[in-house]
C-alpha cells in the first residue's frame, strides 16, 4: 500500500517523475506532475513559493494520478501531495521555471533590430539611387 502512517513521505506517496522534474527546468512555465493512487483515494496537490509551505495554494483535489500546471512564473515553485483527510504530505518537489535568459534575449533583439534597420536602409538607399538615375537619364 502506498499510503499509511509511518511510511509516508520519502517511502510513501510521491511524485513518480520527481527526478526528471528536479533535474530539468521548465522553459515555458508548464509542468506535468504524476503520482500513483492505486486505492483511488482523494488526494490534494498543493503549490507554494516557499519550501516550508507557509503559503500553500490547493491546485488539485481528486482521484486523478496526474495534473498539468501551466502559467507558472519564472522562479522556483514547490509542490506536495497528500491525502485529503490527513496532515501527512509527500516530500516537496522543487520545480524551477527559467525562461529564455534575459541577457541572450537582449543580444538577439539588438542584432535583430540592427538587421531590420540595415535592410530598411539598404532598400531606401537603393530606391533613392534608382530614382536619381531615372531622373538623370
Amino acid at each position: 500500500m502506498i499510503f499509511g502512517g509511518p511510511c509516508w513521505g520519502t517511502d510513501g506517496i510521491d511524485f513518480t517523475n520527481r527526478v526528471a522534474l528536479e533535474e530539468a527546468p521548465s522553459d515555458n512555465g508548464t509542468v506535468t506532475l504524476q503520482w500513483e493512487n492505486p486505492d483511488g483515494e482523494t488526494l490534494v496537490l498543493e503549490q507554494s513559493s516557499l519550501e516550508s509551505f507557509d503559503d500553500p495554494v490547493v491546485r488539485y483535489s481528486g482521484t486523478d494520478t496526474a495534473s498539468v500546471m501551466s502559467g507558472l512564473a519564472e522562479g522556483t515553485h514547490y509542490f506536495r501531495i497528500g491525502q485529503a483527510d490527513s496532515q501527512h504530505w509527500s516530500d516537496p518537489v522543487a520545480i524551477v521555471v527559467e525562461f529564455f535568459p534575459r541577457n541572450q534575449l537582449a543580444i538577439l533583439l539588438g542584432l535583430g533590430s540592427f538587421v531590420v534597420l540595415s535592410t530598411m536602409g539598404t532598400i531606401v538607399i537603393g530606391w533613392a539611387r534608382n530614382r536619381n538615375s531615372r531622373n538623370e537619364g
